[in-house]
């Protein structure tokens, strides 16, 4: 089971990046860490090989630490591949030619309604993956709704695509890494309990999140068409 879930966008204003960012490096360099791959810490990859368990656990914990001090708001969508890749050339014109694609516009419009909720008159500006398939669709799609809506223009400030290496992409990594794990949960595809690391991320009010899950019913209504599905496609992040 392959789901795509774009780095969640986090929502905090700009002052505490510039502190979670300071504290996130503090934390990495005392473990002469240079990036934290979600990825290549769960595989014991790179500079994480041959970390005893305790150190990792020490590490990690630090780490939701430091997320933990900011509260941010993490956004995101995930829409199963192999149900984007059963679309036409022509469907896949509605949605994305990736999944990706969809889910980072689902993911701001979902993060602009969420400030709108709020009675917040303040703006969105998203950062996303420099180099992923489908970015420069990303960023067309965006350009366009701002230009021909005037509530996208109003609420969608700017959107910046940036390397991985930059400390909110990792934390964000560290949620998709997660979230994608606990939607197979959710969906009924991994029978096992929830992930002690998400636990922690999520235990005590660390961070709230915002999630749309698109099930293969929901996909094909978007492209007009019908189609029979199991129990087990249908979810919510």
């Amino acid at each position: 089971m392959h789901l795509s879930i774009p780095l969640p966008i986090q929502l905090l204003q700009c002052t505490r990046w510039l502190e979670f960012e300071k504290r996130w490096q503090e934390v990495l360099a005392s473990e002469h860490v240079t990036v934290f791959h979600m990825t290549d810490f769960e595989n014991r990859w790179g500079e994480f090989k041959g970390w005893p368990d305790e150190r990792r656990k020490a590490f990690l914990r630090r780490l939701i630490g430091v997320i933990g001090s900011i509260k941010p708001l993490a956004v995101g969508a995930a829409m199963r591949v192999p149900d984007h890749a059963s679309l036409c050339e022509s469907q896949k014109l509605l949605v994305g030619s990736k999944p990706y694609v969809w889910c980072a516009i689902r993911s701001a419009i979902l993060a602009m309604k969420w400030v709108e909720q709020q009675g917040s008159d303040a703006s969105v500006a998203c950062l996303f993956e420099a180099g992923d398939e489908g970015s420069g669709e990303v960023l067309e799609a965006l350009t366009v709704a701002k230009k021909r809506h005037a509530g996208f223009d109003r609420r969608l400030r700017l959107t910046v695509f940036v390397e991985k290496k930059e400390p909110p992409l990792q934390a964000a990594d560290f949620f998709a890494y997660e979230t994608a794990k606990q939607v197979l949960r959710n969906i009924g595809a991994d029978q096992r309990d929830v992930r002690k690391s998400l636990r922690r991320l999520l235990g005590g009010r660390i961070a709230d999140v915002v999630g749309d899950y698109v099930s293969k019913e929901t996909l094909m209504q978007m492209v007009g068409k019908p189609v029979a599905v199991s129990p087990s496609d249908s979810g919510s992040v």
